[in-house]
């Protein structure tokens, strides 16, 4: 596959010749250059998030429109980059982010994680109101979170929730997210306490659930958040619950961390206060 300034992409029948891989690295068509992201060893210099450019043959002169080549115009598509992760992540990884999150294996797979060799983080693909992987959002095993440049902001959810029974959940965040897999719930994952919520609103107002269950973090911030997504949902969904975890307890997945079964969470639902035009003017009054 071409991609940009006289390079393609390596294959196994052409794997790099800096790191021998596969995948992820660039060759120009003379073979004069290559753009490996794994090894800065040797390297003319960094090209962006890229990787690193290496001449292979002096004989021939890399070119200025070669070395300014910048990631997003050698970074395939969204969708193909998650596939891509998703079938790059092995067991061992994926069991390694179960134990650091506490949720299952199976709603991390649900949800397509993979894993970003380059830059050696696990990643969440975020999807639009019409199911289209629009950006990646990626996890360290340190714990630390962005995203992969070119991204754009959008939900967490799975493949089959269209389709699935409701109340809908919403959580923030991907972790989250797979919480509400784990506890028997349809879920979404806002990107964060604020974000999201107009792609939220499209895809409730297209296929309007019976109920919505919003789980907000613990917190002022969270909890104002799950205001506002209520309030645009109205609209679409006449049945929406705001529900916070207990005190000491951050989110939905420490919660569930910390015992929360699928009955439980039922019960907190049936005895939350539905959403109303009352709760829509404390929206107003602090937006």
């Amino acid at each position: 596959m071409i991609t940009a300034s006289g390079f393609h992409r390596v294959s196994k029948s052409r794997p790099c010749p800096i790191c021998g891989r596969p995948d992820w690295c660039l060759l120009a068509h003379d073979g004069s250059a290559a753009i490996c992201p794994r090894t800065p060893e040797g390297a003319k210099r960094r090209v962006g998030e890229a990787g690193y450019l290496h001449c292979l043959n002096n004989s021939h002169a890399v070119s200025q429109q070669v070395v300014t080549v910048r990631l997003n115009s050698v970074r395939p598509k969204m969708p193909l980059i998650a596939d891509q992760c998703r079938q790059a992540i092995s067991f061992s990884l994926l069991n390694e982010l179960h134990q650091a999150l506490g949720v299952t294996t199976a709603s991390l797979e649900a949800l397509g994680v993979g894993w970003f060799e380059p830059l050696r983080c696990w990643t969440f693909p975020m999807k639009n109101a019409d199911g289209q992987i629009v950006g990646i959002r990626t996890r360290t095993q340190s714990g630390r979170k962005f995203a992969i440049k070119g991204s754009r902001q959008g939900l967490f959810f799975t493949a089959d929730l269209q389709t699935a029974a409701t109340p809908w959940l919403v959580a923030e965040g991907a972790s989250d997210c797979a919480a509400g897999l784990d506890l028997g719930f349809p879920s979404l994952g806002l990107p964060s306490a604020n974000g999201g919520i107009d792609l939220l609103t499209r895809l409730v107002a297209r296929h309007k659930p019976t109920a919505l269950i919003l789980c907000a973090d613990n917190d002022s911030v969270g909890y104002q958040g799950m205001l506002q997504a209520a309030a645009h949902c109205r609209l679409f969904v006449r049945d929406i619950r705001i529900i916070t975890p207990p005190s000491q307890i951050k989110d939905l997945r420490d919660w569930m961390r910390a015992g929360l079964t699928h009955d439980f969470l039922q019960k907190c639902v049936h005895t939350a206060a539905p959403f109303d035009l009352h709760m829509s003017a404390i929206v107003r009054s602090v937006s």
